[in-house]
């Protein structure tokens, strides 16, 4: 029996761009799928286009949402819904190459239908022909890896790499498995909820596999919801950083050490760039930004657990501790001088 597919496209306002992605999603070359177009109560042409592409083709089907303002309810509503064996996720400005769900799968013939299977994805803009123009490549995993637990393609990726790139889209997923183990994204969170989501889902896998084909075409658009923080936003940070620090203190004990220091890596590398890094740091007045360090510190459970991240941190990370203290005292100039002038200039990678 053929491997099939649930494309599950969350959007919001992108009837300039949804004609490209339907069209990537139309020209596979691999038959056996479903399109989920899940839209989350868009003001424009979106809904429009897309009732008459269902129309046309009985593989689309169009689910219309009150607005919620992230695409978590959207994705959580499409792995609910879904009828095929994997999930694919493409967001509605995005699009994907033609090959993808053939070389799918033939990836998960190979590796006997893995949990997750990791792929690649291009970053990149449209040049004013409409040409994507790619600026790089994101691989997590390396087909040379074989099969792997999820525990062992962390642990692997944190010697090799440090970090994991956070795209929803940058894998496809079995979703029994999904439904299973109860791996929903956390629908509070606007921003950077793959980076609370992926790492749940890897810890949770028993196969891992990869394909190195950079199939996802990410196209980076001024004002899109990763490219702009608001206050709400670090709200959200604040709340990504929260969630796994409880989450990694709950599973401690299923955790190598080499997952424990990739765990605390991940997170406190949120908090550090959002909290810590200029460019951020500064779009934000001090009373507004120490009330947001605030949701981070000033809840006892949440501080506990954060601090227990702290012990399996880099050393360049624990020496940040007393100053992050002492900031939220009000005192604000040694974290900036240790971040501005130590941290992110010699150890953002460690």
């Amino acid at each position: 029996m053929k491997t099939a597919f649930t494309i599950i496209v969350p959007m919001y306002n992108v009837g300039r761009e949804i004609h490209r992605c339907l069209s990537s999603l139309r020209t596979q070359t691999y038959p056996e799928f479903e399109v989920l177009l899940l839209d989350d109560g868009s003001t424009d042409d979106t809904v429009s286009i897309c009732r008459e592409t269902a129309a046309r083709d009985s593989r689309f089907r169009l689910i219309e949402n009150p607005h919620h303002g992230t695409a978590s309810p959207l994705r959580n509503l499409g792995i609910r819904l879904a009828s095929k064996e994997y999930i694919v996720f493409l967001d509605g400005d995005d699009e994907i190459l033609a090959d993808s769900l053939e070389c799918f799968s033939s990836a998960v013939e190979r590796y006997g239908a893995p949990d997750v299977l990791g792929a690649g994805v291009c970053s990149g803009s449209l040049n004013a022909e409409g040409v994507f123009q790619e600026n790089g490549r994101t691989f997590n995993f390396s087909s040379r890896d074989g099969v792997r637990t999820g525990i062992q393609a962390l642990e692997r990726l944190f010697l090799q790499h440090k970090t994991l790139a956070c795209y929803s889209c940058g894998n496809i997923y079995r979703r029994q498995f999904l439904i299973g183990k109860q791996l929903f994204q956390r629908e509070d969170i606007r921003l950077l909820e793959d980076h609370e989501w992926l790492p749940r889902v890897l810890l949770s896998a028993d196969r891992v596999a990869a394909v190195e084909h950079p199939y996802y075409h990410y196209i980076r658009r001024p004002g899109s919801v990763t490219t702009a923080l608001t206050d709400r936003g670090l709200e959200d940070i604040a709340g990504v950083v929260n969630s796994l620090a409880a989450y990694g203190c709950a599973y401690q004990e299923r955790m190598p050490e080499t997952v424990r220091r990739f765990w605390a890596a991940h997170a406190l590398n949120a908090f550090f760039w959002y909290f810590f890094y200029p460019l951020y740091e500064d779009k934000f007045t001090f009373p507004v930004w120490r009330s947001k360090l605030e949701l981070l510190l000033g809840n006892p459970e949440n501080r506990k657990n954060l601090f227990r991240l702290f012990r399996y941190a880099s050393k360049a990370k624990q020496l940040a501790l007393p100053w992050i203290l002492l900031a939220r005292k009000g005192i604000r100039l040694p974290a900036n001088l240790y971040f501005r002038q130590f941290y992110y200039r010699f150890c953002i990678r460690k």
